[in-house]
């Protein structure tokens, strides 16, 4: 019975795509850095597909662990609690309707969650109506698959070449969308200066700047952090308020 217990700050796959070896390449090449020896799968699927993963020289390190990741076990053995990250997809190796897929990845986000707060999760759902149960236990980033299709549809019907802008700034081969981390020393400062400094230092063109990104625990734990550093009590109780 294999275990990944060595694994630590890992990413973690549960489920199996159809697609599966172009999608690892194309998580590696969206994370620089990543290499197969971070990425642990958790599935149900038979032994032999992974060994055809492993046939490709980018992904002959990956981990595996056979099992079913409802199983809270079975997490363990994929070492969750020492992960950075999750990535739990819809499902396509299992059995079932659209709802009984979802319903698993809704088990296996809470199982998870229960496990460790901290990791960073990111959650394919078929079905959007299940997207409340996500929120509820502070799922980072959720991707109803069903909602997102339907809306570039809508888009395209449209004649407004939406489809075209999207399909350019995620290519993989091009120029992308990316995001960076804040650059501390630009806090207070304008825009304009912010977008300056991309501009000399990467070539990039600064669009804009996300707010309470992240793991919500770990921005929570940060706030509180900042929010007692003052040694008035009534700005304290104030900054404590706004956590």
């Amino acid at each position: 019975m294999a275990t990944q217990k060595r694994r630590k700050q890992h990413m973690v796959i549960c489920g199996w795509k159809n697609e599966m070896p172009s999608l690892l390449l194309d998580i590696m090449k969206v994370n620089p850095g990543l290499v197969s020896e971070d990425i642990v799968l958790v599935s149900m699927i038979k032994p032999a597909l992974v060994e055809n993963l492993r046939t490709l020289p980018e992904l002959q390190n990956i981990g595996f662990v056979r099992g079913d990741y409802v199983d809270e076990a079975v997490l363990h053995r994929a070492n969750i609690k020492r992960a950075a990250r999750v990535l739990i997809l819809a499902d396509s190796s299992i059995e079932g309707s659209a709802q009984e897929v979802d319903s698993r990845t809704v088990m296996t986000a809470m199982t998870i969650k229960s496990i460790s707060k901290d990791i960073y999760t990111c959650v394919e759902l078929i079905d959007s109506k299940f997207e409340r149960y996500l929120q509820s236990v502070h799922c980072d980033e959720i991707f109803p698959a069903r909602y997102h299709n339907r809306l570039l549809l809508a888009n395209a019907s449209a004649a407004s070449g939406v489809t075209h802008i999207i399909r350019d700034l995620l290519d993989m081969e091009q120029n992308r969308l990316v995001t960076r981390e804040f650059p501390a020393r630009f806090v207070g400062e304008t825009f304009a200066s912010l977008s300056h400094n991309f501009m000399e230092a990467e070539k990039s063109i600064l669009i804009g700047v996300l707010e309470n990104t992240g793991n919500i625990y770990k921005r929570k734990k940060e706030a509180l952090r900042m929010a007692q550093r003052t040694p008035d009590l009534s700005r304290l109780v104030a900054n404590l308020q706004e956590v």
